[in-house]
C-alpha cells in the first residue's frame, strides 16, 4: 500500500473554508432580502392598494351631513372671522383666589434640596445656614418664593365663599 507522506496544505483548507462560509453568508443574506421584498410586494398588492370602501362612504356622508346644515362651515367660519367678536359666555375668567390658594400650597410642600453641607459629613455640627430661627426651620427658596408671592392668600381664605361663582 502506498501512503502519501506530504504535510497537509493548511493554507489552502483554511482559504477553501473562508470561502465557504463567506458564500453560505452572503446567500443567506441575499435570500432573506429577497424574501422580504417579496412579502412587502404581496402585501402591498393584498392589502395596500385596496381601497376601503366603507371607510370611503362614511367619510362621504359625514362631509354631506356636515355641509348639509343651513349655514355651511366654511361660511360660518368666514362670518365669525370677518365680525371678529368673541362667542357669548367664551371671555377669559378672572383669576381664582382659591385655586391660586391650592397652587401655592402645592409649591410649598415639593421637596426643598438639602441645605449645603448636610450630605458630607455625619459628624460634623450643622452649618449655620441650616440652624433655626426661634424653633421654626429655614424655608428653601421654592417656599419662601411662595410665601412672599401669596400675602393676600390669608385674607382671600377668610373671605365668604360666594355660592353663584363657579371654579
Amino acid at each position: 500500500m502506498a501512503h502519501e507522506k506530504s504535510d497537509p496544505q493548511i493554507g489552502l483548507i483554511v482559504s477553501i473554508a473562508l470561502i465557504a462560509i463567506v458564500t453560505i453568508g452572503g446567500l443567506r443574506l441575499a435570500l432573506i432580502s429577497y424574501f422580504g421584498w417579496m412579502n412587502d410586494t404581496e402585501q402591498q398588492t393584498k392589502v395596500g392598494l385596496q381601497k376601503p370602501q366603507q371607510l370611503m362612504d362614511l367619510r362621504d356622508d359625514e362631509n354631506k351631513r356636515l355641509n348639509a346644515g343651513p349655514m355651511s362651515i366654511a361660511s360660518s367660519m368666514k362670518m365669525i372671522a370677518a365680525d371678529k367678536r368673541q362667542v357669548p359666555g367664551m371671555e377669559p375668567k378672572a383669576a381664582d383666589p382659591m385655586r391660586e390658594k391650592d397652587t401655592m400650597i402645592g409649591w410649598a410642600q415639593m421637596p426643598h434640596p438639602l441645605p449645603a453641607g448636610m450630605g458630607e459629613d455625619a459628624g460634623s455640627p450643622a452649618p449655620p445656614s441650616a440652624a433655626t430661627d426661634a424653633g421654626t426651620p429655614m424655608m428653601g427658596d421654592a417656599a419662601a418664593a411662595a410665601h412672599d408671592a401669596a400675602p393676600h392668600l390669608a385674607t382671600d381664605a377668610a373671605a365668604p365663599h360666594n355660592p353663584n361663582e363657579h371654579h
